[in-house]
């Protein structure tokens, strides 16, 4: 299984690999445009705008609004 796989030799799931992957590219968007929040969910993978912000917060430890007003 794959899953089992990329677990063993990461040390994370792949979706949340995925995930972190998806979020670095929001934190560059949030910074560098001053596109909707949105629209930089959607650009950067994200279907759902609610889970786009749980997933950001829990990585991120702040929401995507925060982040991008706090590192301007």
């Amino acid at each position: 299984n794959f899953c089992k796989f990329f677990k063993k030799a990461t040390s994370t799931t792949f979706s949340d690999y995925v995930n972190d992957l998806r979020i670095n590219a929001a934190c560059h968007m949030l910074l560098s445009t001053e596109e909707k929040i949105r629209t930089i969910a959607h650009a950067s993978g994200f279907d759902s705008l609610s889970y786009f912000n749980r997933v950001f917060l829990r990585k991120m430890h702040c929401s995507p609004a925060v982040y991008r007003r706090g590192l301007k």
